[in-house]
C-alpha cells in the first residue's frame, strides 16, 4: 500500500505549453481600486470600474462610470459609461449618456445616448475590403498573435 518502489508519473496536462481555457460564464471584474498595466485579453466577458492602461481584446466589454481604459480594443460587444482614450472596433458599439470616448470608432451596430462625449471618426465595418469584421475567431487570432508576438 505505502510501498517505495511505485513509480509516480505527472499528469502531461499539468505541464502543458498551452492552457486549456474555456470562456466562463461570469464575468473578469477590474473593480475601481485596481489598476492594470499591459494588455488584457479573455475569451469571455469583461468588466471595468478600475483602470487599464493598454490594449482590451475579449468578447463583450463593459466599461462602468468609474472605469477608465487607455488603449485599443477590440470586441464583439463593447458598452461604454466611463472613459476611453483609444480606438474602438467592435459588432456593437452602445455609448451611455457618462461615456467620455476620445478615439475612433470601427461598428456594425453603434448607439450613442443623449449626453455622451465622443470625439473621433466613426467607420461601420465591412465598408470597405480591408476592414476586416469582428467575429470570436479574429478575436481569437488576435489574441494568439499578441502571446506569439511575446513569446517572440
Amino acid at each position: 500500500m505505502f510501498s517505495k518502489t511505485r513509480e509516480t508519473k505527472p499528469h502531461p496536462e499539468l505541464f502543458s505549453s498551452e492552457p486549456k481555457v474555456k470562456p466562463s460564464s461570469s464575468p473578469s471584474i477590474v473593480d475601481a481600486d485596481f489598476r492594470i498595466l499591459g494588455d488584457v485579453s479573455s475569451n469571455g466577458d469583461v468588466e471595468v470600474e478600475g483602470r487599464i492602461e493598454g490594449n482590451v481584446t475579449c468578447r463583450k466589454l463593459k466599461i462602468g462610470t468609474s472605469g477608465i481604459i487607455r488603449g485599443d480594443i477590440m470586441a464583439e460587444e463593447v458598452v461604454v459609461s466611463g472613459t476611453i482614450d483609444g480606438g474602438v472596433k467592435a459588432k456593437m458599439v452602445n455609448l451611455t449618456r457618462s461615456a467620455s470616448v476620445t478615439g475612433d470608432i470601427e461598428f456594425g451596430s453603434l448607439g450613442i445616448e443623449q449626453g455622451a462625449f465622443f470625439e473621433g471618426n466613426i467607420k461601420r465595418l465591412g465598408s470597405d475590403r480591408t476592414n476586416a469584421e469582428v467575429t470570436p475567431a479574429n478575436i481569437q487570432t488576435a489574441m494568439d498573435q499578441k502571446v506569439t508576438a511575446r513569446r517572440a
